[in-house]
């Protein structure tokens, strides 16, 4: 396999590990505006699927991630875009104590 593919799998790995975290984000926008019942079904579906979108960005994202960084360090074929796929795999696997605390602020607010 050429480099430059190996890297184009490793993005599409890791884009498809963090699908699940944007679908999270848009269902907490959609969501926003819920009272009472609803607002409480709204918020076990949105720690559900984050929990969900984590072990799903842990286990396909992450791997890539790492493929991806030793692609870039040996083979130098590396594109602005796996390095933004690699921040966000950073943001989205690894401060996962920030992403709680902020949706119960959202919840409140």
């Amino acid at each position: 396999m050429k480099p430059k593919t190996k890297v184009y799998v490793a993005n599409s790995a890791m884009t498809v590990g963090l699908l699940p975290y944007l679908a999270v984000l848009v269902y907490v926008a959609l969501t926003s505006g819920y009272r009472g019942d609803a607002a409480m079904a709204a918020v076990f579906t949105i720690f559900f699927g984050l929990g969900a979108a984590y072990v799903i960005a842990l286990v396909v994202s992450f791997p890539a991630f790492l493929w991806s960084r030793s692609l870039a360090k040996s083979v130098e074929t590396d594109t602005r875009l796996s390095i933004f796929l690699r921040r966000a795999v950073v943001c989205g696997v690894f401060p996962l104590f920030a992403i709680f605390p902020l949706l119960v602020v959202m919840i409140l607010r």
